[in-house]
C-alpha cells in the first residue's frame, strides 16, 4: 500500500516499473492484480508473466529514522545518514533543538546509541 500510495502522488505512468508491481502483487492478490494487467494492455495472464529480477542496489539504505528517547521515553525522531558513526548521531540528537526542552537545567549522565533503533540520552536533575 504505501508503494501504491507513493506511485499515485507521483502520478505514475510508466508502464514498465507498473507492470513489475502488479506481477509481484498477483501471488496476493490474483483477481485485481488480473484486472489490473488486462488494463495495461497484456492479451496472456499474469500468471505467465517473468517475475521481475532482484537487484540488491534497491536494498541498500542511504537514512536511517531513530527515535531519541530521554531517560528511556521516546520523544521524537530524526533522521541520520546511514554511514554515520555513533559520535555523529550523538552529537546531532543533543544539538536538536527538539531536545533543549529536555536538556535545560538537566545533566547528561550518559548517551547511548543502539545502531538502526534508538537514541537514549540519560539525564540527571
Amino acid at each position: 500500500m504505501i508503494c501504491v500510495n507513493e506511485l499515485s502522488q507521483a502520478h505514475c505512468t510508466n508502464k514498465e516499473l507498473l507492470s513489475k508491481l502488479v506481477v509481484a502483487l498477483a501471488p496476493f492478490a490474483p483477481h485485481i492484480a488480473e484486472e489490473l494487467w488486462a488494463a495495461l494492455g497484456n492479451s496472456q495472464t499474469v500468471c505467465d508473466a517473468q517475475w521481475p529480477a532482484y537487484e540488491e542496489k534497491y536494498l541498500e539504505e542511504t537514512e536511517v529514522q531513530l527515535a531519541i528517547a530521554f531517560n528511556g521515553k521516546a520523544r521524537f525522531q530524526m533522521a541520520f545518514p546511514a554511514t554515520a558513526t555513533n559520535a555523529e548521531i550523538e552529537q546531532a540528537a543533543m544539538a536538536d533543538e527538539r531536545a533543549a526542552k529536555f536538556l535545560e537545567g538537566k545533566q547528561v549522565v550518559k548517551v547511548i546509541v543502539v545502531p538502526k533503533k534508538i537514541v537514549n540520552i540519560v539525564v540527571k536533575g
